[in-house]
C-alpha cells in the first residue's frame, strides 16, 4: 500500500511539472500584463481601488453565477495548474446515449454550458463542432471530452452546428457561424474549434488560449502520431476573440473536402501571427473511423482557392457570412444551432 501510495505522488507531481512547463509563455504573459495593467492604473488613478467588472447577466445561468459570486461561495480564481488532472487517459471508443453521460455530468447546464464549483475560472471557452449526421462520433467525444474539460476547470460550452442539407458540405462556414452563434450568448475570450471525430487523449492538452493561435490535435493516430505536414493545421485549433476577427474568420468558399485549414493556416501568417504546438505526445488524437459521406467529396477546386487566399482573406470570412438559423436548441450537453446556407442565386433573407 506505501508503495503504491508512493507511485501515485510520484505521478501526480510528474503531471504538475508538465503543466508548469506547458503553461510557463502563459504564466510570463499574465505577469507582465498584470504589471502592464497596475503601472497604468498607479500613474492615472494613484488612489483608485481596482474593483471587480460589473456582472452583465444575459442568461439564467450567468445570473445563478453571480449570485453565488455575490454571497462569497465561488470568488476565488482557480489555480494556475489544475490540481485533478492526470495527463494520458483511457479513450473509450463505444458510444453511449446522452442521457447516460447527463447522469455523470450532473452540474453541466442546458446548451452544455458548465463552471467550476468551488472557484472561478481563469477560461471563457467556447467549443465549436462542426456537425453532420454524426450522432455516434458526437457521443463518443462528449464521453471522454466532458470530464476532461471539467478537470481542466473551464468555464466552457459546447456548440454543435449543422447545415440544412441537401448542399455539399462547408466545414469552415459552421466554424463561422458557431463563433458568431456562441458570442450571443456569453463574453467567450476562447474558441475551440473542434472536429467531431477527434477524441483527445491526454488531459494535459490545455483547452485554453494562448498569445498564438494553437495547433491541438498535434499527434492523431490516423496520421501514426505525426504531424502530416509542416504547415498542418487541421482537426482541434484554438484561437482567441482576437486572433478570429484579426484574421476575418474563415474562409467561406470551401464546399466538400479539403484545404480550409490551410487557408486558415495561411491567414493566420499573413495577419503576423504563429502558431503554436504543445508536445506531440501531449496532443495526441484518436480519430473515429469512417467513410466520407456523399455530402463531404473532395473540392476540385481547392487549390485554386487556396491560391487565392491572400487576395481574398480581408472580403471573405466573417464579413461576408451569410446564414438563416433554423433551429436554435439548448440540449442538456450542447447548444445546437441548424442553420441554412443560402446557395448562388438564393433571394431569401439571412444574416
Amino acid at each position: 500500500m506505501g508503495q503504491c501510495r508512493r507511485l501515485h505522488n510520484i505521478r501526480k507531481s510528474t503531471v504538475s511539472i508538465l503543466v508548469l512547463i506547458l503553461l510557463l509563455p502563459y504564466l510570463r504573459h499574465v505577469i507582465n500584463e498584470g504589471r502592464a495593467k497596475l503601472a497604468g492604473i498607479a500613474k492615472d488613478h494613484p488612489r483608485q481601488l481596482v474593483t471587480a467588472p460589473a456582472i452583465h447577466v444575459k442568461h439564467s445561468f450567468e445570473k445563478e453565477q453571480a449570485t453565488r459570486n455575490d454571497n462569497n461561495v465561488t470568488v476565488n480564481l482557480c489555480p494556475i495548474v489544475p490540481p485533478n488532472l492526470i495527463g494520458a487517459f483511457f479513450v473509450n471508443m463505444e458510444p453511449e446515449s446522452f442521457e447516460e453521460i447527463q447522469k455523470r455530468h450532473p452540474y453541466i447546464k442546458p446548451g452544455g454550458r458548465f463552471q467550476p464549483l468551488d472557484c472561478k475560472s481563469r477560461h471563457r471557452v467556447a467549443i465549436i463542432v462542426p456537425f453532420r449526421d454524426r450522432e455516434s462520433h458526437l457521443k463518443i467525444l462528449l464521453k471522454n471530452l466532458l470530464p476532461m474539460l471539467e478537470r481542466q476547470q473551464l468555464d466552457y460550452g459546447i456548440y454543435v452546428v449543422e447545415m440544412a442539407m441537401p448542399t455539399t458540405f462547408n466545414r469552415a462556414v459552421l466554424m463561422n457561424i458557431g463563433y458568431k452563434e456562441a458570442l450571443k450568448d456569453y463574453d467567450f475570450q476562447c474558441f475551440i474549434f473542434h472536429d467531431v471525430d477527434h477524441i483527445p487523449e491526454n488531459d494535459l492538452n490545455l483547452y485554453n488560449c494562448q498569445r498564438s493561435p494553437s495547433h491541438l490535435a498535434v499527434s492523431v493516430d490516423k496520421n501514426n502520431y505525426k504531424l502530416p505536414y509542416p504547415g498542418a493545421f487541421g482537426g482541434v485549433v484554438a484561437l482567441t476573440k482576437e486572433h478570429v476577427i484579426k484574421v476575418n474568420g474563415w474562409s467561406n468558399m470551401y464546399f466538400g473536402w479539403g484545404c480550409e485549414d490551410d487557408d486558415l493556416y495561411q491567414r493566420i501568417h499573413q495577419n503576423g501571427l504563429k502558431v503554436s504546438r504543445g508536445p506531440a505526445e501531449i496532443g495526441r488524437y484518436k480519430m473515429v473511423k469512417h467513410l466520407r459521406d456523399k455530402t463531404n467529396q473532395k473540392n476540385k477546386d481547392r487549390a485554386n482557392l487556396l491560391k487565392g487566399m491572400k487576395t481574398r482573406m480581408r472580403s471573405d470570412g466573417l464579413n461576408s457570412l451569410k446564414y438563416d438559423v433554423l433551429k436554435r436548441e439548448y440540449r442538456p450537453l450542447f447548444a445546437y444551432i441548424f442553420v441554412r446556407i443560402p446557395v448562388e442565386g438564393d433571394t431569401k433573407s439571412h444574416h
